[in-house]
């Protein structure tokens, strides 16, 4: 394939993960074994298990065109967003009343909230009257929910079942599963409502700002699905990379948190345009 039939953003994405990993690879610390077995699995596997299950999904409809202001509006909110990201969420906490951050169950729903209002409600008000964009062009249609038992369920159980099982298998936050440390009453109770807690805490935050919000906006501005997930990802990982850098986060997670985006994106660009 000649590099003019090649998306140009793709080729940049690749230029610059090659740059950074070059970078890290300079430091002592650095692990390029674990890098590029996350490399392998986010990057590859996931991405591919998602295409071969959303070959015959027809994508919802939606209505996405941004104006230069609308774009100019977005650049600001990322830019705020990062900003935020370095130490708001801690001088938030530093107000607060101690009987608040003291007790770790109501300081929980107070990191979901600081979340809630700051990506998601915030840039909603602003996209949705400052720009008439619908619900529905935010991905929030009846439509999805009848996708979901129709042609958009291969991919659901697909990469939810692999995602699930590579979790449980390897990631550390299972491993009090995989140990026995629970009785099956406690898994029954606490099971669906860490779903739900995700649901809203990663599913609707990180979503909508990322993928209904960022990513819808990117690939319609570059008239590429292509371009829209890999600028999404590139500014997702930027958008965390201050606070990974000050609270001592290590670059690397940085650059895993970039491919495990794409991975998530890919899988749902297809499912939701």
């Amino acid at each position: 394939m000649k590099l003019e039939h090649l998306n140009r953003t793709v080729v940049l994405g690749l230029i610059l993960y090659a740059a950074g990993l070059a970078a890290l690879w300079q430091n002592k610390d650095f692990e390029p074994g674990g890098a590029l077995i996350v490399l392998a699995l986010f990057g590859l596997i996931f991405p591919t298990l998602a295409w071969l299950t959303t070959i015959r999904v027809v994508p919802l409809s939606i209505s996405v065109r941004p104006s230069g202001r609308e774009m100019l509006v977005l650049a600001g909110f990322i830019v705020a967003l990062s900003i935020y990201l370095i130490g708001g969420p801690q001088w938030i906490d530093n107000h607060l009343p101690e009987a608040w951050t003291d007790s770790s169950k109501i300081k929980l729903f107070v990191t979901l909230a600081k979340k809630l209002i700051v990506f998601v409600a915030l840039p909603f008000a602003v996209f949705r009257f400052a720009f008439g964009y619908r619900l529905r062009d935010f991905g929030i249609q009846f439509e999805g929910l009848r996708a979901l038992a129709g042609n958009h369920l291969p991919v659901v159980l697909a990469v939810g079942v692999a995602l699930v099982a590579f979790q449980y298998f390897v990631g550390g936050g299972a491993a009090p599963v995989r140990h026995g440390n629970f009785s099956m009453d406690q898994l029954l109770v606490g099971l669906p409502l860490c779903f739900i807690w995700l649901v809203i805490e990663v599913g609707l935050v990180e979503e909508f700002f990322f993928r209904a919000l960022v990513q819808s906006r990117l690939a319609a501005w570059f008239k590429s699905e292509v371009s829209g997930v890999v600028l999404m990802s590139l500014v997702f990982g930027l958008a965390h990379a201050p606070g990974f850098i000050f609270r001592q986060g290590g670059a690397w997670k940085v650059s895993a948190q970039i491919r495990l985006r794409s991975t998530r994106s890919l899988i749902r660009s297809r499912c939701s345009r």
